[in-house]
């Protein structure tokens, strides 16, 4: 076949013979499907875009979407032109998806598909595509081509324009009999500049009212027709793979490009006449990040240190024209600025560049990403998370070091901690789960509460939110049935109007004959401790369930005088964290303070039976019996429990939850020490 490429390591080139093209979009979220619909969709449908591709090649468009989204893609005109034209697919990634940090679940279905492809990966050319992106047409034929013509990536830059102004215009561009949309590349060009976002303004190294504190970018106008783009991060518009193995060691537009084209064959689109993609974005997009006044070279220099690598450094030496008429004259000049400025700039940085492989920006939204999309954290994830937390300084160090000795971390605290009594039950029971190497999930309303302790652990120990755990799709939960040996949930007063929920969303992630038990903690004012069991009595119907027993129920007593050390000593922490006194740190450390908190824990009892005066916490052990059915949880039927449910316990605490008399209340020493800075105790 024509433009066929041989691997260099293989004399016969089958390996790598290119023998299809499949496109990549990931869209989720009514309004986005809706605007890749109406937009970029018909952008890619003009002639030299996916049906060039075709006429070349078996094509495949593979959509990175969500279940809620499926019948409006497929029901669309624009889609079911696409379907006529190339093989098209919905791969579902709800168990991708989280409110935030796009570019963790864009990489992770970027990879799933890669690795899908398997022993064909050599063999495909990969185009990535998003779904604001609003295509000139030829764009793609010019991609192709360069691939074909030796090529093993291909990268290309962007800019942004405005929606709100640049919408209207593009939406009377579409020929709604064809669904196509074609712009030639001067007419979007000059389109664009017309409309250049703020973000992108911001960038012009030449116009110098305002600049991007976070910059990738750098621009210059030449003319009222000409910009010049100089990039750290291009776009890696097309792959085809010399490998087949690979490493997600950091977003995809970092790691694709060095892990799947080791040889360096990678070709940039430097000219707006073979390649034009423009990003329509809201007014306001990235406008936190934007400052008065011009770039200050050292300013760029650091932030350039903190997340370029080697492929980005070398990005910038590529000059990309974007212009709707003949290149004017005076480019040379304005070339040359920006090749003196990017030579400044290289001067000034004095850091190495940062491996594409466990980039620090990776390893923090991996976390953050395993944690929003409501599975399971082990010790290495809040490991992640605590390396990305800001060190602390001088003598709060030392004293908090002090501390930490002294009182150790939720939940395996010494007898010195206040709440040593309540804890102490389940710490025993983590122990010796751990000892045996039985598999454990800690599931707490705010489970950063545990990191500390957690980054300690083995791999046999996990934490969920209760939140996360009630939010759980189906494709979610089924990975999880009958993984763990024991569940443990840390809970408040709060919780108890949904613990039935929260038990039917555990119990078949138990093994047979695995054990739950739920630590109910009392963290009412002094004025109304004592209405905590009272409580406790009135919502403890909502436990019983059929096939489950209690096994075990622990009462824990707590004299005034071992509630006021409890408070006292949460509230110096509280303002230690928060770094309001230094002292406070100093008074947590001193020997009578300490030594009356030891002798109020020893004095402390558990019972079986309920308590007189203040009980702290209940323990409860459930058993389930080996008949119990071990299936995926339902709540038809239930969905405005299910909702008040989730308010609760994501900490919302502005709609209280029903029957929860003095919601506000619950906000205690304890809730308010996870919200400081420094509240990961």
């Amino acid at each position: 076949m024509k433009g066929d490429i041989p691997d260099a390591g293989d004399s016969s080139g089958a390996t790598d013979k290119l023998l299809g093209v499949t496109l990549l979009l990931p869209v989720w979220g009514s309004q986005y499907v809706r605007r890749f619909l109406e937009l970029c969709l018909p952008t890619l449908l003009s002639p030299k875009n996916i049906p060039a591709l075709v006429q070349e090649f078996p094509c495949s468009f593979i959509l990175l979407s969500s279940e809620n989204d499926e019948r409006d893609i497929v029901s669309h005109p624009a889609w079911q032109r696409l379907a006529k034209l190339c093989r098209v697919e919905i791969l579902l990634i709800d168990d991708l998806i989280t409110g935030r940090n796009h570019t963790a679940t864009i990489t992770l279905g970027f990879e799933r598909v890669l690795r899908r492809a398997n022993h064909t990966m050599r063999q495909t050319c990969f185009i990535f595509l998003m779904s604001d992106y609003l295509m000139a047409d030829g764009s793609l034929a010019s991609v192709l081509a360069t691939i074909r013509g030796g090529a093993r990536a291909v990268l290309a830059g962007n800019f942004q324009v405005v929606a709100e102004d640049a919408l209207p215009l593009l939406r009377s561009r579409v020929d709604h009999t064809s669904s196509e949309i074609i712009f030639q590349p001067r007419d979007l060009i000059r389109l664009s500049i017309a409309h250049l976002h703020p973000a992108t303004i911001a960038n012009v190294v030449n116009f110098g009212l305002t600049h991007n504190a976070h910059c990738n970018r750098l621009f210059w106008q030449v003319d009222e027709d000409t910009i010049i783009g100089r990039f750290y991060l291009l776009h890696p518009i097309a792959i085809h793979p010399e490998v087949n193995d690979f490493i997600v060691g950091s977003s995809w537009d970092y790691s694709f490009i060095p892990e799947l084209c080791p040889s360096g064959k990678v070709t940039t689109l430097t000219d707006s006449d073979q390649y034009l993609v423009i990003e329509a974005q809201g007014r306001y997009y990235e406008h936190e990040h934007l400052r008065g006044g011009p770039l200050n070279d050292r300013e760029l220099a650091r932030s350039l240190e903190e997340w370029t690598t080697e492929r980005h450094r070398l990005n910038v030496e590529q000059k990309l024209i974007f212009h709707a008429g003949e290149p004017p004259a005076d480019l040379p000049r304005i070339v040359a600025q920006s090749d003196a400025f990017v030579n400044r700039i290289r001067e000034l940085l004095a850091a190495p560049p940062i491996s594409h492989r466990n980039h620090p920006y990776w390893i923090g939204s991996m976390a953050a990403h395993r944690r929003d999309a409501r599975r399971p954290l082990g010790s290495g994830d809040w490991n992640d998370v605590l390396n990305q937390r800001p060190k602390t300084p001088g003598l709060r160090a030392i004293l908090r070091r002090l501390e930490d000795v002294l009182l150790r971390v939720l939940p395996d605290v010494t007898k010195l901690h206040p709440l040593w009594p309540d804890y102490r039950p389940i710490a025993q029971s983590l122990k010796n789960a751990l000892e045996s190497k039985r598999r454990v999930l800690l599931i707490a309303r705010e489970p950063a509460l545990f990191a500390r302790w957690m980054s300690q652990q083995s791999d046999h120990v996990f934490t969920l939110s209760t939140a996360n755990l009630l939010r759980n799709s189906r494709m979610m939960h089924r990975p999880l049935i009958s993984t763990f040996d024991l569940v443990l949930f840390v809970i408040d007063e709060a919780s108890l109007n949904y613990c039935d929920l929260l038990i039917e969303c555990a119990a078949p992630l138990l093994i047979s004959g695995g054990a739950c038990k739920l630590l109910l903690l009392n963290h009412r004012p002094h004025e109304t401790a004592n209405e905590f069991e009272q409580s406790f009595t009135r919502e403890s119907a909502r436990l019983w369930r059929a096939g489950v027993s209690i096994e075990e129920i622990q009462y824990c007593e707590c004299s005034p005088f071992r509630w006021f050390m409890r408070e006292a000593i949460t509230k110096a922490r509280i303002k230690a964290a928060l770094g309001s006194r230094l002292a406070s740190y100093s008074a947590l450390a001193s020997s009578p303070i300490l030594l009356s908190s030891y002798f109020a824990n020893m004095m402390a009892r558990s019972s079986p039976d309920p308590i007189t005066g203040i009980c702290s916490s209940i323990l409860v052990a459930l058993r389930f019996h080996e008949t119990t059915a071990r299936d995926l949880p339902s709540f038809e039927g239930r969905g405005d429990r299910l909702a008040l449910a989730l308010v609760g316990a994501s900490g919302n605490d502005l709609v209280p939850l029903p029957d929860a008399p003095g919601r506000e209340s619950l906000l205690t020493t304890a809730d308010k020490l996870v919200r400081t800075p420094d509240g990961l105790r």
